[in-house]
């Protein structure tokens, strides 16, 4: 799972922290106790309760837990005496007293192999942090009813497997809080999702899409609920339960908006917050699990009849491991997104009746989530990261077609049950650069375009700043003249990259940007 921790994105799985500064790689111990300051912020945590529970319960002394609370808060650059982190209660304990809020992109509580992730793929958090100034909303929208299927098009017109001409997308969820891991029913009357409330709740919910009435997934108080995954005659859902100490699926006969009682049908590793799925058949699923919080995700079978659980065949298993994952429109077989140690993503196809696998592609890039065409013939998935485009790919992943632009940020694809249409999750954000004179107090906007304007770097002689702009829907360069108050976008790239850092050169006629795995020079 991954937080905003003030101006820090944590995430659990890569064991990192990262801030417009850099990246800093955290210790095992010290990941496992930010994960329990994420799940208990503004709470008095003795000693003991951190060594019941972080710890578990392992002998260890005060000094340990002081070394670890030390080695954060250095990693924060947090002071002790004015703490904007940790705090110290004397003979009491500490309170993690940053603002934290979960994202997830891609998945969070099933974490993703991306960045953005967890319960992923794909949880974007409104945060009331005034300096983030990040104001999200997720929309699952479709490719609309509307598309038609069409004869032979120019190449110019954009169609998806041939036959289906793009038109457009409309919204389905308008929640207070962020909706995310949309799932539309077999009869394409309902939706299920998972939606986040402003006190980091996570419920489940499933809406009608005729009458727009809600029903809630509950079952006690401290438990996060979601995602699911329905059944193939859509008279079912099997969903995931979650708390600190538990972690359970459950199946439930869903009539209309009706729910019967909830069956429990597998207890998972606690800590472990994968995703499950039904497969062809009523009687098996599929799922993720890890060992506990930190560990790769593995994928498993499950037969609703007997209980037993079978390892599937996977790829090779590195950081956050195959987490994700999609079945086969048509046939019994998975379509694995797998990242190697390079964080690149590999696309791999599993026979689930032969146990054949098979590597359709590799993409050296760090792209979440691919899923099967409605033909199964072909993958789509997000063009790059951050990413405001799908993009279709033959299994050979040589093949490529832009199927779809959207005007916010989207976090992951879905394939609607009407056979033609998806769903995307996209949230957006806003960041805005003032520069402020510190003798006088005065302030003047440097950019603030509706979008993320990030990364500002003065240049040697102080006459120019550089900065990252959304402002043409990918993240450029642009310079701003101080005298002039001009402005000036640098670069043109085309590869959707999320830059992390921007640096002038010391004779102030070069640029250096960093994005996740590689470095540009202008």
């Amino acid at each position: 799972m991954r937080w905003q921790i003030n101006h820090y994105i944590f995430c659990d799985e890569k064991q990192t922290l990262l801030s417009e500064d850099g990246s800093s790689q955290l210790e095992p111990m010290m990941v496992e106790l930010l994960v329990y300051f994420c799940r208990h912020p503004n709470e008095i945590i003795s000693k003991d309760r951190l060594i019941e529970y972080v710890w578990q319960g392992r002998i260890v002394s005060d000094n340990a837990v002081t070394r670890i609370i030390t080695k954060l808060r250095k990693v924060f650059l947090d002071d002790a005496r004015k703490p904007n982190f940790i705090a110290t209660f004397p003979k009491k304990g500490y309170k993690f007293i940053a603002n934290v809020q979960p994202l997830a992109d891609y998945k969070e509580k099933q974490p993703l192999i991306d960045i953005h992730a967890d319960r992923s793929n794909e949880i974007i958090k409104k945060s009331n942090h005034k300096f983030l100034l990040l104001t999200t909303f997720l929309l699952i929208a479709v490719f609309c009813s509307w598309l038609l299927f069409v004869q032979e098009k120019p190449n110019s017109e954009l169609t998806i497997d041939k036959d289906i001409k793009i038109s457009g997308s409309i919204v389905l969820t308008t929640d207070a809080g962020n909706e995310v891991q949309p799932s539309i029913s077999p009869d394409g009357t309902r939706i299920s999702y998972m939606s986040i409330t402003s006190d980091n709740q996570i419920n489940l919910v499933i809406k009608s899409l005729k009458s727009h009435e809600k029903v809630y997934v509950q079952h006690s108080n401290d438990a996060d609920v979601g995602p699911a995954s329905w059944s193939p005659d859509g008279k079912e859902i099997v969903y995931l339960v979650t708390s600190v100490n538990t972690c359970q699926y459950y199946t439930r006969a869903v009539n209309g908006l009706q729910l019967e009682e909830p069956e429990l049908i597998y207890t998972c590793n606690k800590g472990s917050y994968g995703g499950m799925s039904y497969t062809h058949d009523k009687n098996t699923v599929v799922f993720s699990e890890n060992k506990g919080a930190g560990t790769p995700y593995e994928l498993f079978e499950l037969n609703l009849k007997t209980k037993i659980k079978t390892r599937l065949n996977q790829p090779s298993v590195h950081l956050a491991g195959n987490s994700q994952f999609d079945l086969h429109p048509t046939k019994n077989k998975l379509l694995i997104s797998s990242p190697d140690e390079k964080q690149w993503v590999g696309f791999y196809s599993l026979d689930l009746d032969s146990e054949k696998l098979n590597l359709l592609f590799k993409q050296n890039a760090y792209i979440c989530c691919g899923i099967w065409s409605h033909q199964g013939d072909r993958m789509v998935l997000m063009d790059g990261f951050p990413s405001y485009q799908l993009a279709s790919y033959d299994l050979s992943g040589k093949e490529k077609e832009i199927i779809f632009s959207a005007s916010e940020q989207i976090i992951r694809p879905y394939r609607h049950s009407n056979g033609k249409d998806y769903l995307y999750v996209a949230g957006r954000h806003n960041k805005d650069i003032k520069l402020v004179d510190l003798i006088n107090g005065n302030s003047k906007t440097i950019a603030n375009a509706s979008v993320s304007d990030r990364l500002p770097a003065f240049s040697p002689n102080g006459k120019t700043i550089a900065y990252i702009s959304e402002a043409t829907g990918s993240e450029q360069i642009w310079l701003y003249d101080v005298v002039t108050e001009k402005r000036l976008k640098l670069t043109n790239f085309d590869n959707h990259s999320h830059y992390f850092d921007l640096k002038f050169s010391p004779n102030g006629q070069a640029l250096i940007a960093l994005d996740i795995n590689s470095i540009f020079y202008v």
